[in-house]
């Protein structure tokens, strides 16, 4: 990415930044803060460090190579201490670097980090909120502490990052101040998710199919963390509905997660198992998106929905549930179709109408893409966090010049 302010970058030293993940995990929260740290580093204004709370994962290396120095603070190996918990190493950690400002993604980091970093008296905080159904389902807390935490510490949050308008009206009705809120969409790479040839598309095809290439194969996908609220339960049901109106249906279904087991059970149970492609986890779904005749997204809650924006870049329809975030990415209509959440019926009647409108699917395909291009592309999702950095950073001490009592 090009420097955007080449006369700063060059006579001022960078400001210290620290990005705060969960993981290192390949999922759509990590991707979006390194993808940040990545032009962060990329704009010769800030020095980035990447600290995961709880543990290594597949993207460490990369994120190395692209943002900067990276941390596993329960892991021993940092020099932060042999013995100390996670939450010692980023005492640690932020008094060794002394950062102008961390950047917090998820859950129990915020949780566990935001505290700290205040009472260091960090002098910029900013929390990136991508969803508050993660409050419930994915924390070993009850909801209502968990809830309750969260909008304790973010009281220190200088800005708090939504990825979409519905997220922002979620923190709004529950009492964030509004000036504190600021909504950036996440954004997809539109060069690596992109539409293929005929041949291309054709040998995808083949290897998810078991007839092959046949043209008559109407083949509907759907990707993400195997978990109830993703709703992959009713995408099996509808497929199973679909079926009935079109035989020469086939199914993909990418990702993994704690509900596997019973949707394989709840397949075998809907005698869908022969048509359908258990596709597991990828390392980009960008290799096999632009075979799909329809994406679905069948979610119950859903901040944003990355996996359908790069389904969308790649130029295929989708069908979503129209809630949250993806009721702003999906049009009605336009891009694709939304359904009501939960329900198999609509779900596989708007399938087998797409099924017979193959130049509708085309057309849909086409905007989708332009979509993506024009409004929620990686690029534009990096302007957005780097003009919020510059706003907060201005005036601030730059690299080395941070000092607290504290520290």
């Amino acid at each position: 990415m090009t420097n955007p302010h080449p006369d700063n970058s060059e006579s001022k030293a960078p400001f210290k930044v620290i990005l705060v993940i969960n993981a290192f995990e390949d999922d759509a929260p990590t991707r979006v803060m390194l993808n940040v740290g990545e032009a962060l580093a990329s704009s010769g204004l800030y020095e980035c460090a990447v600290a995961a709370w709880s543990r290594r994962g597949p993207l460490r290396s990369w994120a190395e190579e692209k943002v900067g120095r990276t941390y596993v603070l329960s892991s021993s190996e940092e020099g932060l201490g042999t013995f100390a918990p996670p939450g010692l190493r980023f005492v640690r950690l932020l008094k060794q670097v002394r950062p102008t400002l961390v950047h917090f993604s998820l859950t129990r980091p915020t949780l566990l980090g935001v505290p700290i970093a205040s009472a260091l008296e960090v002098p910029r905080i900013v929390i990136t909120q991508h969803g508050t159904h993660e409050w419930g389902e994915s924390s070993v807390y009850p909801e209502p502490l968990v809830r309750g935490g969260f909008f304790w510490v973010a009281r220190a949050a200088h800005r708090i990052v939504t990825v979409s308008n519905a997220v922002r009206q979620e923190l709004l009705a529950a009492g964030v101040p509004p000036e504190r809120l600021v909504v950036i969409p996440n954004g997809v790479d539109p060069h690596l998710f992109r539409p293929l040839g005929k041949d291309e598309r054709q040998n995808l095809r083949k290897q998810l199919c078991a007839e092959g290439t046949h043209s008559d194969v109407y083949l509907v996908g759907a990707a993400g963390n195997f978990r109830f609220i993703k709703g992959y339960d009713v995408f099996l049901r509808a497929a199973a509905g679909l079926r009935l109106r079109c035989p020469n249906a086939r199914f993909v279904l990418w990702g993994s997660g704690p509900e596997e087991p019973a949707l394989r059970a709840l397949a075998e149970t809907l005698r869908l198992t022969p048509y359908l492609h258990w596709g597991g986890r990828v390392k980009s779904l960008s290799e096999w998106l632009p075979a799909l005749d329809v994406f679905v997204q069948p979610s119950r809650q859903e901040s944003f929905g990355l996996a359908t924006a790069e389904a969308m870049s790649c130029g295929v329809p989708v069908v979503v549930s129209a809630v949250g975030g993806l009721r702003e990415l999906v049009p009605d209509g336009v891009c694709g179709i939304q359904v009501p959440p939960d329900d198999p019926d609509s779900l596989a009647r708007v399938l087998a109408m797409l099924h017979q409108a193959p130049s509708l699917r085309e057309a849909m395909g086409q905007a989708a893409r332009e979509r993506i291009v024009r409004e929620f592309s990686i690029q534009q999702m990096q302007k957005r966090y780097l003009n919020l950095y510059e706003e907060l950073v201005q005036g601030l001490p730059r690299y080395g010049e941070v000092a607290c009592s504290h520290c």
